[in-house]
């Protein structure tokens, strides 16, 4: 009776919270990031083009280079009309209650679900800036580590139990896993938890049961694999539509084809100078044309991106193209030579470049780079100095995740195109904030000495022209010159100008004079100027007025509250994060001291089922961030929240079940238990 009255408050406590922050982030403006062609706005595109029944779009070097996943679930919030911050919340806190709902078996107390539950769903990097307004694909990954983790553990627990139980949670499994490997290409990194949860279920099925069944076990066994299985499936199902609409069985170029078979071959070659995160300095793409033909037929277009292009995307116009994005001008330059007609001859020319560069590594006319080769295309080439380096950026990434380092949520706005931020909105269902219009109030008076000549005033941004500003009838002016200064002036009759406009950025503005088109003074538009105009003899000039008034935007001021409680709500996880995450480990390493202690003691422990998931959670996030690490010293920043998002979960997670595993082990002070 109280198991079950418990239980309902659970649920009810769950619903609450759920409802208190979908209010809170309802209504809340998206953060467009409109220019980024192969990021956010690829991700808009695709489901753009899926709702439009184009599939993927027309096929281009963009089609294959990014998970679909994310771009089926714009488009699912899209068709049933809910907003993108609405479907994440949603989406998280069902992962979350599968979480605890799939560790029930060793936190059988509601409220210590319920003490899960909430510092789960409120963490800081389900509301941030960054990974829950931008509208990308790491905004959901947090939700599916959580519901992956969740299905493994509960499939783990319910082995012994009912045959459904046991399918329902290795369908969730392989569910979680197909989705979050199609979310990113780089979800290789889940696959040891996945396939460690999978076979410690198939072995500990067989030493749990004293009676051997042999059709109970291979059932078990096959059970545990549907993940797996599922995963196949769905990878397959997206290449036989990529076959049917574009001709070419893949689900992702960068994991299949001759493409990432090319970059490979080019991060095999020995460069002759070393550059920092720059494996393949421009010397080596000239030795490369010397020994392919194929790939020499880049040349003019490759080498116009020296100097400019993508080697200025780093900020650095350094002559090379830094390892985070060269695989990315490759793909442009291959599609700018006309090679993506079809997948089929765009992956012809990677084959072939690649037959053309093994062969030259093979006969010497290419030295081959020393050090151990990657695995994945997306990772730079091993270098013996990054053994060296990799502890402190990991220590560095365990930092940021532990202090929850994501900033206090805000509204940004929304930059690029207000066309493409145009079809953000429509796609999430959700208002942004557009690149904000600063209103400009200019008056004033110019006038020449010499009525005959021409006098213009013109608005200029940058060396850009804006528009003229039309001049007025000005007899105050013409009667001040006439009476007051005994001069009949022509040009003061009408000489007056006011206008009142909206502009982006206030300082790359200035007013430009001119007399007969040749320019006599210029002005910068700014408050702060003090200039309030100029005699030159020949030419007078009176500003009566320049006020720059910042224009609010009606969603930011109406969503201010919403922001000040969400940073009130998440502040104790930047300020107790780092203590916490000591806590945690802490607790850890104490329980697997009992652990150790209870085995050698009493040949058994009743807790290795809460180490083995506090294993399996850190054990995920050590992968990760080890992954994220290597890219951050081999070829450009990542230690950010996007590439970091999953771990949030993971550590929060972690940190939380470490400790109430820690308490419920030091209140056994005499391990008494352990004997019965």
């Amino acid at each position: 009776m109280n198991d079950s009255f418990n239980r309902k408050r659970l649920y009810f406590y769950i619903i609450a919270l759920i409802i208190f922050k979908l209010i809170i982030v309802g209504g809340l403006p998206i953060y467009s990031v409109a220019f980024a062609a192969h990021d956010d706005f690829l991700m808009v595109d695709m489901a753009k083009n899926i709702l439009e029944g184009n599939w993927l779009g027309m096929y281009s070097q963009m089609t294959f280079i990014k998970g679909v996943f994310f771009p089926l679930f714009l488009s699912t919030g899209y068709l049933l009309n809910i907003p993108l911050p609405i479907l994440q919340t949603i989406f998280y806190a069902l992962s979350c209650i599968v979480f605890i709902f799939g560790i029930k078996t060793v936190l059988k107390n509601d409220y210590l679900k319920a003490f899960i539950f909430t510092v789960l769903f409120f963490a800081p990097i389900t509301t941030a800036t960054n990974t829950f307004l931008r509208v990308y694909r790491c905004n959901i990954t947090p939700a599916q580590i959580l519901f992956l983790s969740g299905c493994l553990f509960g499939m783990y627990f319910s082995r012994n139990g009912k045959t459904k139980d046991f399918i329902k949670w290795a369908i969730g499994a392989g569910f979680a896993l197909a989705t979050l490997w199609h979310t990113r290409e780089d979800g290789i990194w889940v696959m040891p938890l996945v396939l460690a949860v999978i076979s410690i279920t198939i072995i500990t099925y067989k030493l749990d049961n004293n009676v051997f069944n042999i059709k109970l076990v291979i059932q078990r066994s096959c059970i545990s694999i549907i993940p797996l299985l599922i995963f196949i499936l769905f990878s397959a199902s997206i290449s036989v539509i990529n076959y049917n609409k574009y001709g070419i069985y893949i689900y992702n170029e960068l994991n299949q084809g001759n493409f990432p078979r090319l970059i490979k071959d080019i991060y095999r070659i020995q460069p002759a100078e070393d550059i920092y995160r720059t494996s393949v300095p421009k010397s080596t793409i000239d030795r490369i044309y010397e020994v392919s033909p194929t790939f020499a037929s880049l040349k003019e277009t490759l080498d116009s991106n020296y100097g400019g292009g993508w080697d200025a995307t780093d900020g650095e116009l350094d002559g090379q193209i830094k390892d985070g994005w060269f695989f990315w001008c490759l793909r442009d330059v291959v599609y700018a030579n006309g090679y993506y007609a079809d997948p089929i001859k765009a992956d012809e020319f990677y084959r072939d470049a690649a037959d053309e560069i093994e062969t030259a590594l093979e006969n010497g006319k290419l030295e081959k780079r020393e050090g151990v080769s990657m695995p994945s295309a997306l990772m730079s080439p091993f270098k013996y100095k990054y053994i060296s380096e990799i502890f402190p950026a990991m220590g560095q990434a365990y930092m940021f995740i532990a202090k929850n380092d994501v900033g206090d949520t805000q509204l940004i706005q929304s930059v690029g195109d207000e066309n493409k931020i145009r079809i953000f909105e429509n796609i999430s269902r959700s208002f942004a904030i557009y690149p904000s219009k600063t209103r400009i109030d200019i008056s004033g008076w110019f006038l020449c000495n010499d009525g005959n000549r021409e006098t213009k005033v013109l608005l200029y941004k940058n060396d850009d022209f804006i528009k003229e500003f039309k001049k007025v009838d000005s007899p105050d002016i013409s009667s001040y010159f006439s009476k007051s200064l005994g001069l009949r002036l022509e040009n003061a009759q009408k000489c007056r100008f006011s206008e009142n406009l909206y502009i982006d950025e206030v300082e790359e503005y200035k007013l430009v004079f001119q007399v007969d088109g040749k320019t006599i003074q210029e002005i910068g538009v700014d408050e702060s100027n003090n200039i309030y105009g100029f005699n030159t003899g020949d030419t007078i000039c009176n500003i009566d007025n320049m006020k720059i008034t910042k224009a609010e935007d009606t969603i930011a001021s109406t969503n201010q509250n919403k922001i000040k409680l969400i940073n009130t709500i998440t502040t104790p996880y930047h300020k107790l994060g780092f203590i916490a995450f000591i806590v945690g480990y802490m607790g850890y390493v104490l329980l697997t001291i009992y652990i150790i202690y209870t085995l050698i003691k009493y040949k058994k422990s009743k807790m290795v089922d809460e180490w083995l998931i506090l294993t399996g959670l850190a054990g995920s996030m050590l992968v990760l961030i080890a992954g994220v690490s290597y890219t951050h010293i081999s070829a450009y920043y990542a230690i950010t929240s996007l590439y970091l998002s999953a771990a949030f979960p993971l550590n929060i997670s972690f940190i939380g079940l470490s400790c109430i595993f820690m308490t419920r082990a030091l209140k056994d002070k005499n391990i008494k238990n352990i004997k019965n």
